[in-house]
């Protein structure tokens, strides 16, 4: 009867240190917001209009409209590909200081797209915004305002056909960045690798030609200098042929030496956004549509007009019931068993205990286990697409 008892009372000490009392309040730190980017976008001569994005700690965005919403006039506004994952990568400067990124609004006949950072053409009307306001919910956060930014211009790889279009941008601290992709910035200073054979660096002489007096002066052309080490290419940016000190790949590669902005094949001006998915180490987001040109089975868990979104939710909620039904199901029939003192009830009540457990674990592996199983079959080899 005593060892009956002094189990029950492990069991309830226990349930202490893996009962999820603290979920509510773990949630609302995870998704604490850190900062609310405001932009100003003039729709016409008397209307303005505040567009905000909210950066989380959790590494989520929250988007001031829906896809397909109507949010200014009669047009519905969308946005890009990957907006929300180049955002956030473009407003975190590390070490707890976060900046608002460049967007861009182009509107045409038919509607309106929200683009990263500034773009060199448009099929329509383009308007760059920098953030007007910053607003911190955190005293740990630092904040850095963008001056001004641009793009410059398409640069060939050597002996491949992929593309890079670098990104520039200046913050209020005379910090000056630049990016190969327009989602991981760094300082001037330091060197950008695509894959594992490609450098980039910048010559003085193009930093000090793009960056002048607060402003960020767009390159009409830039002269790429290829050199070979060891199986490794570095690539100087240059604003002009003189400047490079040795060059003597650019003639081997069929590509020129000098570029400005690169075609299709149909002949159509390619945007940054194109030639971004064409760049090496820039090709390993999947985006789940769910649509014919992706292998989810259920959509996207991250659109909340997806299956897969329901899916998750529900999942959710059983990761948080399993445990609770374990500890009060378990719980009733240790405390019958312990006022029966009945040997056999409480080893029944220790059996089902442990199958309860299994039960519960296993709710947190179905989406492995479904994937497995799928794959095995050669259903899909990507079923689940995010479901966690």
């Amino acid at each position: 009867m005593k060892k009956e008892k002094l189990f029950f009372l492990l069991f309830l000490l226990g349930i202490l240190f893996i009962f999820p009392f603290n979920t509510s309040a773990k949630e609302q730190k995870d998704h604490k917001k850190l900062i609310v980017c405001e932009y100003q976008y003039q729709y016409s001569q008397e209307e303005s209009k505040n567009i905000a994005y909210e950066i989380n700690s959790d590494k989520t965005l929250n988007l001031p409209f829906q896809d397909q919403e109507n949010y200014i006039g009669k047009k519905p506004w969308y946005h890009a590909v990957n907006f929300t994952e180049t955002y956030l990568n473009s407003s975190n400067l590390g070490e707890n200081a976060y900046t608002c990124p460049t967007i861009t609004i182009e509107k045409n006949n038919n509607f309106y797209t929200i683009f990263n950072n500034d773009k060199t053409t448009c099929n329509g009307e383009c308007t760059k915004l920098e953030a007007t306001r910053i607003r911190s919910y955190s005293n740990h956060i630092k904040i850095k305002k963008i001056i001004d930014s641009t793009t410059g211009s398409s640069i060939g790889l050597y002996q491949k056909s992929s593309y890079v279009f670098p990104y520039f941008r200046l913050l209020e601290d005379n910090t000056k960045e630049w990016s190969l992709d327009g989602r991981d910035y760094v300082s001037i200073e330091k060197q950008i690798m695509i894959g594992k054979k490609d450098i980039f660096v910048l010559s003085d002489d193009f930093i000090d030609s793009i960056f002048q007096e607060k402003k960020v002066i767009r390159p009409e052309q830039i002269y790429r200098c290829v050199t070979n080490k060891k199986g490794t290419n570095f690539y100087q940016l240059s604003i002009d042929k003189k400047e490079c000190p040795k060059n003597d790949l650019s003639t081997k590669d069929n590509q020129a030496m000098s570029a400005i902005y690169a075609t299709n094949d149909f002949g159509e001006r390619v945007t940054e956004d194109d030639l971004s998915e064409w760049v090496n180490g820039y090709t390993g987001t999947v985006e789940c549509t769910g649509g014919d040109d992706s292998n989810s089975l259920l959509g996207n868990p991250e659109n909340p007009n997806s299956v897969a979104w329901l899916v998750q939710k529900i999942l959710n909620y059983l990761k948080i019931l399993g445990p609770i039904l374990v500890v009060v199901l378990s719980g009733v029939d240790f405390a019958k068993a312990a006022l029966l003192g009945d040997a056999d009830t409480m080893k029944k009540a220790q059996t089902k205990l442990f199958t309860r457990i299994g039960l519960a674990i296993a709710l947190f592996l179905i989406p492995m286990i479904v994937s497995a199983l799928l794959n095995i079959f050669g259903i899909t080899s990507d079923p689940i697409c995010g479901l966690r």
